[in-house]
């Protein structure tokens, strides 16, 4: 179950990086369409750490089911 939490975890800094990156080229963009696409990579920069902290605490639920090893 740790390599799950450390892929988990890598996956989310990249997505939270990729939305602090896009949020600032949406915010420079001049098409009509800029204002839908910052607001939705500002949506993501907050729904990404709050989905990531809920798939760690599922983890966890199932690692003290188990007994804590982490193996079944």
């Amino acid at each position: 179950m740790k390599k799950a939490k450390r892929v988990f975890a890598m996956i989310g800094v990249i997505l939270i990086l990729a939305m602090y990156v896009l949020t600032i080229v949406f915010a420079c963009m001049k098409s009509p369409q800029a204002k839908q696409l910052l607001t939705g990579a500002i949506i993501c920069t907050i729904a990404v750490p709050v989905v990531i902290y809920a798939i760690t605490l599922v983890i966890k639920n199932a690692e003290s089911r188990n007994g804590g090893d982490g193996q079944q």
